[in-house]
């Protein structure tokens, strides 16, 4: 392993020992992050009255990336930046299925928050490879980073979170720009886009799910 990357992940078993976060790379593809959604890695804090933690998926392809990622999402926490303070847990419950039906309000206030927070996550974490020079192609990662910040608009009018993340599709990571777009660049939803989550980041039971939700709206 890089040094740099078992320095990093000293880095951050440091910080969650300080902040009394549980820590844990595991030795699966995927995690479920407590909403039923099978992702790389997530951040959860202890607004539940559990303790917090932080979990990243040590078998997936993009483990490192997903632990810079994850991390900068606890440091929104802690340094109670209040866009991590905004409550999603309705939205989520939707998306789960857990929630049959959601207010189009509540979407698209959800949708926005969820944009913005993740937007200034991507920015943290390039700061942060750069800071600390990980071996972590930036150009590449802030490319994914649009890809998976942009899913989030389509997300709030399909319901369905992907099966194949939007940053691990080569078609769509082609014609990803490689610097950080305008809030209203990640609001827009081209054909393009949309054809190609629904052929290769869905699943077919997915694909359905998205495509009755569209129906119904």
């Amino acid at each position: 392993m890089d040094k740099r990357i078992k320095a990093f992940v000293e880095l951050v078993r440091k910080e969650c020992l300080s902040l009394n976060v549980e820590f844990r790379i595991t030795k699966t593809k995927q995690v479920d992050n407590g909403d039923h959604c099978l992702c790389s890695g997530y951040f959860e804090d202890d607004s539940g009255g559990s303790r917090a933690r932080l979990v990243v998926a040590g078998k997936h392809p993009n483990w490192f990336e997903t632990l810079v990622h994850e991390f900068n999402h606890l440091r929104q926490w802690k340094e109670h930046d209040p866009i991590w303070l905004n409550e999603h847990i309705h939205f989520w419950a939707w998306v789960s299925g857990e929630t049959p039906k959601l207010s189009h309000r509540n979407v698209v206030m959800s949708v926005r928050r969820l944009r913005n927070l993740e937007l200034d996550c991507e920015k943290r974490s390039v700061r942060m490879i750069r800071k600390y020079k990980l071996p972590i192609d930036i150009e590449h990662y802030i490319k994914g980073a649009n890809a998976y910040v942009k899913f989030y608009t389509l997300l709030g009018k399909t319901g369905a979170w992907c099966t194949k993340s939007t940053y691990r599709t080569k078609k769509i990571m082609r014609y990803m720009p490689t610097r950080f777009m305008p809030e209203r660049w990640y609001r827009t939803l081209d054909k393009q886009f949309v054809a190609d989550v629904f052929e290769h980041c869905y699943s077919a039971s997915k694909r359905r799910k998205a495509l009755a939700q569209l129906i119904a709206a």
